[in-house]
């Protein structure tokens, strides 16, 4: 039992001991007890109803689920809940309902009749199971052993699946790799690594399957990088550095991925990545010997414009400005020269100036020396030219050191000499280092073949490079580059535009089709999917490809969504139609709209369906009031009490049953009707054996005059006294003081002598209270007395009248609202005549003869029992009315397609003119009622009233039963 209930018995014990005294909280725990006594008893008479109907296990299944009926019914049946009932029974709170004995045996016994039958249903649920697939009957048998883990049965289901479910994984794979779905593949094998295995076989076959997934996704991967060579090759043929860079990262990255798999890159591969690696080495070297060119040069040009800079100085910034790639411009070069040559002018003049003192100041130099020095000057001459021709040979400047070499050979001595003879030698050489790239590269340009041509060869042209010698071969080898580019990228672009142009085809295919609920559509769906995929198996080098593959498969998933909402909306259709056969009692369309609930909780009904079976307590009180007996009719204001008190008692039990009927405020209107008076009965009794009056005797002259005496005026003997005959009589003399006085009366004008009027009326009212035939009800009797009463002409109007006054006070509280106000006010008016201050024993008091007199015509006037009896038959017949009419269920309101429909619960067509109805129940103040929906047409048609709109679809719709009054 759960927390609620528990609190609420509690509760109930609070109260019973009075701990609780909270008259509103009270109050709403008896109306929560009562529903959920209601609901156990409803409970019970489904679970009996399914286990005599066979359905034993329906029975147990609904007795057993939580809270137990058994558990619920020890509960409502303990001494505490048996207190609350006489507590609520004498304070007029909603009694719970009894709980049947037997129903509760009976649920007992289809228990013990199925408990034999739980290993067998054990062996049928693994049978049912078969029609799924392996795996998901393991995860639902998982999921089973672990909410029931006490059953043996669902561990040898699992035991028995888990072989089974690891071979399909294994066949799952196999499809997968063959039809080269790695994702779907890879999903087999860690279902089989999740961990919740219990078959000691499957970590082997998992261990198994991954070895294959991991040779697989090798492939895969070598597939990946060969095309990331292919992408670096095209990157390093267009000499982009940056695109070689993130390809070589790509490349790694796919490197890595391979030693996670336990595979190694193709040996083809390494090597193409490691000439790209030198390749992009070198290109980065050589920027790195241009920018030192840049740099030398610049030093060369500040020292050639510095007139504090050094011949050593300036000479080797020359010569290192002139060992770098790109050399010396030229106008640079002959700057520096001519500043060196300035400066070797100037040492020579310094030296020649030196000689010139020498020889001034030795007169005696010889001539051998002036000979040395014309010698030594002409070597350092001859090794200036030199080393002038060797540096333009190193420099690549080879015509300035052919005319250096012309000019020098003009001269004999310098022609002569060896170092001369080596200059000419080098030039020699590095003429013909010259000739042999020129041919290399002529022969490599030739085998690369037409750059637009599919057989071109750009590796040759990477080797061309190497042996570029001038501008106009370094064009060539861009043009090439260019042209070579520009054709592999239309081809590329053709080959993309190709791919594109079917993925559209195929997604526009996809976009026209109007799919609907038919099987069919799953076989061009799966057609769809294959021709998408092998586009993108075709063309997975472009990613423009890709993004049109994935919009198709976009659409194929909207257009799939489409069939699966066709074939929703076919069901949801199907369940609505059928909720006309199962609107033939309330608890059976509550279940079907229920489970339309359930089954289509995103669907507009199901909204309206959850707000109209909140009518449901009112769709069972309709149907229930043709159980009701006794039937209440206008003929029990002419019936007997005890059965009044009977359909009294059966409408207060039909109400406390059902709070939510739409009789309900005739019920109300009906059970004061019906409700007994005899307070009257004891108040009349009462003064007819109290009221001295009603036992005086009475002697009337012939004047009219009464006298009131206590004995019998006819035992008083007759005297003569001047010869008429007399008699006395000891008579009253007013009402006051009630004293005697002989009265003598003369026997020729004696009228009448003997029993009172008001002894005789007495009589007349004590039998009429005692026969049941003229009185067979309290509010009859009460009229035929006031009847009675009203019509007598003999007792004194004074007495009539007060007599008339009390029972019309006794008798008012307990009259019905409708005639009550009357009775009210002819008490009122009777008093006006203050009847008990009139002495109407005296009868030579003349003035209270007047208001005696006056008093009856007031009575009368006021007392109108007959029209009271009228009003009082017609609320009887108004409220009885509504009460007269039966309903039956006909079917159910529904909205379909944004118009009203009504599905009845017949094959046959519902007679024309027939009024349907809909029960609403209490809301708020407002009482339940009947209410009209419309009205079935010649041609089956229904004309719905204006209140349809405000109807909630989902309602039970009623018809009049037949011979029921209207």
């Amino acid at each position: 039992m759960n927390a609620a209930k528990q609190e609420m018995f509690e509760t109930v014990r609070s109260v019973v001991a009075g701990r609780l005294r909270d008259e509103a909280q009270i109050r709403e725990l008896a109306h929560r007890i009562s529903e959920e006594s209601t609901t156990l008893r409803r409970r019970l008479d489904r679970a009996v109803g399914y286990a005599r109907a066979g359905l034993r296990l329906e029975a147990c299944a609904e007795a057993e689920a939580e809270p137990s009926v058994f558990e619920l019914a020890a509960a409502f049946d303990s001494d505490v809940m048996r207190q609350w009932r006489t507590l609520c029974s004498k304070n007029k709170l909603p009694l719970q309902d009894e709980i049947a004995s037997d129903a509760l045996s009976e649920i007992e016994e289809a228990i013990a009749l199925t408990a034999p039958l739980r290993s067998r249903l054990a062996r049928m649920r693994r049978l049912v199971l078969s029609d799924a697939s392996a795996w998901n009957k393991l995860e639902i048998l998982r999921e089973l052993v672990s909410r029931d883990s006490d059953n043996p049965a669902w561990q040898e289901d699992r035991a028995a699946l888990e072989p089974v479910t690891a071979n399909e994984l294994g066949d799952r794979f196999e499809a997968a790799l063959e039809k080269g779905a790695i994702d779907e593949a890879e999903l087999s094998v860690t279902r089989l690594e999740d961990g919740k295995w219990h078959w000691s076989g499957a970590a082997k076959v998992a261990a198994q399957l991954r070895a294959r997934l991991d040779r697989a996704l090798s492939t895969q991967t070598a597939l990946e990088a060969r095309a990331v060579i292919a992408l670096l090759d095209e990157e390093w043929a267009a000499e982009n550095e940056s695109g070689a860079q993130a390809a070589l990262e790509s490349w790694r990255d796919l490197e890595q991925r391979m030693l996670s798999y336990g595979g190694e890159m193709p040996e083809d591969l390494l090597a193409r990545v490691d000439e790209a690696e030198a390749w992009l080495a070198a290109r980065q070297s050589d920027a790195a010997a241009h920018r030192e060119n840049i740099d030398r040069v610049a030093a060369l040009e500040r020292l050639v414009h510095d007139d504090a800079v050094t011949l050593p100085g300036l000479r080797k910034t020359l010569r290192s400005a002139e060992q770098t790639v790109a050399g010396v411009p030229d106008d640079l070069r002959a700057s520096a020269e001519r500043k060196i040559d300035s400066f070797e002018r100037a040492a020579r003049m310094k030296r020649l100036a030196l000689i010139a003192a020498v020889v001034l100041v030795l007169i005696a130099g010889s001539v051998a020396t002036v000979y040395v020095l014309r010698q030594s000057e002409a070597l350092k001459r001859i090794d200036d030219i030199a080393a002038a021709i060797t540096s333009n040979i190193d420099a690549g400047r080879l015509a300035e050191a052919d005319q250096q070499l012309a000019e020098a050979e003009k001269e004999t001595a310098v022609a002569g000499s060896p170092m001369i003879a080596a200059a000419r030698s080098k030039l020699t050489a590095a003429r013909a280092a010259i000739a042999e790239k020129r041919q290399k590269f002529t022969s490599l340009m030739a085998e690369a073949g037409a750059p637009d041509s599919e057989a071109a060869k750009p590796d040759r042209i990477e080797e061309a490079k190497q042996f570029v010698q001038s501008e106009e071969e370094q064009a060539k080898v861009a043009s090439w580059i260019r042209a070579h580019g520009n054709a592999t990228g239309t081809r590329r672009t053709e080959r993309m535009s190709e791919g594109i142009a079917r993925a559209k085809a195929i997604a526009q295919e996809i976009m026209v089709a109007q799919p609907t609920g038919d099987a069919s559509w799953d076989g061009t769906f799966t057609a769809w999917e294959s021709a998408l995929t092998d586009v993108q198996r075709q063309y997975s080098d472009f990613d423009e490809v890709t993004q049109e593959v994935r919009a198709g498969r976009t659409s194929l998933m909207a257009q799939r969504a489409k069939t699966d909402a066709a074939r929703l909306e076919i069901g949801r259709v199907g369940k609505l139609s059928g909720l006309g056969a199962a609107a033939t009692s309330p608890q059976k369309l509550a279940d079907a709209l229920s489970a339309y609930i359930k089954e289509h909780d995103a669907s507009a009904e199901a909204n309206d369906f959850k707000a109209a079976l909140v009518a449901l307590p009112a769709w069972e009180a309709v149907t229930a009031w043709s159980a009701v007996q006794p039937r209440p009719t206008v003929l029990l204001a002419d019936r007997p009490q005890k059965e009044r008190d009977a359909v009294a008692a059966a409408i207060d039990e039909y109400v406390q049953a059902h709070p939510s009927s739409p009789y309900g405020s005739a019920c109300e209107a009906l059970t004061p009707l019906l409700a007994g008076a005899p307070d009257w009965r004891v108040y009349l009794t009462e003064k007819l054996e109290s009221m001295e009056e009603f036992t005086y005797w009475m002697i009337e002259r012939k004047d009219g005059s009464r006298w009131y005496c206590k004995g019998d005026p006819r035992s008083s003997p007759l005297q003569t006294q001047d010869g008429v005959a007399v008699k006395n009589v000891m008579v009253y003399q007013g009402s006051k003081f009630k004293k005697t006085t002989f009265e003598k009366f003369e026997q020729l004008q004696l009228k009448t002598e003997g029993p009172s009027p008001q002894t005789l009326f007495r009589k007349q009212l004590a039998e009429l209270i005692a026969d049941d035939e003229k009185s067979v009800n309290d509010i009859d009797g009460a009229f035929d007395a006031i009847s009675v009463l009203r019509e007598n002409e003999t007792v004194d109007g004074a007495l009539a009248a007060l007599l008339m006054q009390g029972l019309l006070e006794s008798m008012a509280p307990h009259m019905p609202t409708v005639v009550r106000p009357q009775i009210e006010a002819a008490v009122k008016r009777i008093a006006k005549e203050k009847p008990d201050t009139i002495d109407w024993i005296n009868p030579r008091d003349t003035d209270a003869r007047d208001r005696s007199r006056a008093a009856r015509v007031a009575m009368r006037e006021a007392v109108q029992p007959e029209l009271w009896r009228k009003a009082y038959v017609s609320a009887m017949a108004s409220a009885c009315a509504p009460l007269a009419v039966v309903y039956e269920p006909a079917g159910v309101f529904v909205k379909s397609g944004g118009k009203d429909v009504f599905l009845p619960n017949k094959i046959t067509v519902t007679p024309a003119n027939t009024t349907l109805w809909i029960a609403e129940p209490p809301i708020g103040s407002n009482p339940g009622m009947m209410i009209k929906l419309g009205t079935v047409k010649q041609d089956g048609a229904v004309e719905f009233d204006s209140a349809a709109t405000t109807v909630t679809p989902g309602n039970m719709v009623f018809t009049i039963k037949r011979g029921s009054k209207p």
